[in-house]
């Protein structure tokens, strides 16, 4: 499991990343936003940072871990969906809502687990889906302080929402122990 990775945010230790996008520069040609840069950048600091759609970056006092970076890619890439990307009105994904999505991965993976489907949601969310083994898991994180939980596993049905960690860690572990 990656823990520690994220910055930690002032307000909310606990929380390991920052509670703040970092803007991208913008061109001094009419205030857009310069080419895309490479999808990971290093800053002179020695942390790393990750860019979130087009105009924000997450920034990481240590780069993660291979591993995971296919999964953080997946989410980052969210940030490219712009308001009405679905035609029927949806929001663009909220980079806080992102930032949540990241850090459950970092507290819920480790190396071994299958990866979830990322889900964009029309309301600006995430949802994170695993449909393995005969278990169906999906995490909707809605916004920055709001998980739903949705578990089956062809015994029992569960639905929580504003769900703990320590939840969602226990149904991947339900999830792990079908897959060995």
């Amino acid at each position: 499991m990656s823990t520690g990775v994220l910055r930690q945010s002032a307000a909310d230790p606990e929380s390991l990343l920052s509670d703040e996008l970092y803007p991208r520069p913008t061109s001094a040609r009419h205030g857009t936003p310069h080419q895309p840069e490479p999808p990971i950048t290093m800053e002179e600091s020695g942390s790393f940072s990750m860019l979130f759609g087009f105009d924000g970056a997450f920034v990481f006092d240590q780069e993660p871990d291979d591993w995971f970076m296919p999964i953080l890619n997946q989410v980052c890439n969210l940030g490219q969906l712009s308001r009405d990307w679905n035609s029927y009105g949806a929001r663009a994904i909220d980079p806080k809502t992102a930032a949540l999505a990241v850090n459950v991965l970092l507290e819920v993976l480790s190396e071994s687990d299958p990866f979830p489907s990322v889900v964009p949601t029309s309301r600006g969310g995430v949802l994170l889906e695993w449909h393995d083994g005969g278990v169906d898991l999906e995490v909707d994180v809605r916004s920055p302080w709001s998980l739903q939980v949705s578990y089956e596993d062809g015994t029992k049905v569960e639905e929580i929402e504003h769900a703990e960690i320590s939840f969602i860690q226990e149904k991947i572990s339900s999830l792990r122990s079908r897959l060995e």
